[in-house]
C-alpha cells in the first residue's frame, strides 16, 4: 500500500481547468449554442415584424456567452479544485494520505 500524501496545486489546477473547460465546451454546445441558435432562428421571422430590436445580434450573443462560459467555467472550477488540493494536503499532513495499492 502507498499513500497519496500531497498533490501539486498547479497540476491540479491545470488538469481541472482543462477537464471542466472541455465538459462545458461539449455540454454548452448541446444546451446553450444549439438551442440558442435554433431558437433565435425560429423567432427571427416574428421579430422582423416588430419594432423592438430585442434579438438583434442574438446569434453573436449566444456565441460570445459560449466562449465566455468556457473560459469562466475553466477558471472557476480549476480554482475550486486547487483549493480542494490545498485542503487535502493540509488534512493528509495531519491524518495521512489516501491509501492506494499499486502494481
Amino acid at each position: 500500500m502507498r499513500a497519496i500524501r500531497r498533490f501539486a496545486i498547479g497540476s491540479v489546477f491545470k488538469v481541472a481547468a482543462v477537464t471542466y473547460g472541455l465538459l462545458f465546451a461539449v455540454f454548452g454546445c448541446l444546451f446553450l449554442v444549439l438551442p440558442g441558435v435554433l431558437g433565435l432562428g425560429m423567432l427571427a421571422p416574428m421579430m422582423a415584424e416588430s419594432d423592438l430590436p430585442v434579438f438583434s445580434g442574438g446569434v453573436a450573443s449566444v456565441l460570445i456567452a459560449y466562449v465566455a462560459g468556457i473560459v469562466l467555467f475553466s477558471l472557476l472550477y480549476g480554482l475550486i479544485a486547487a483549493i480542494g488540493a490545498v485542503i487535502y494536503n493540509l488534512v493528509a499532513g495531519w491524518v495521512g494520505g489516501i491509501q492506494v495499492e499499486l502494481e
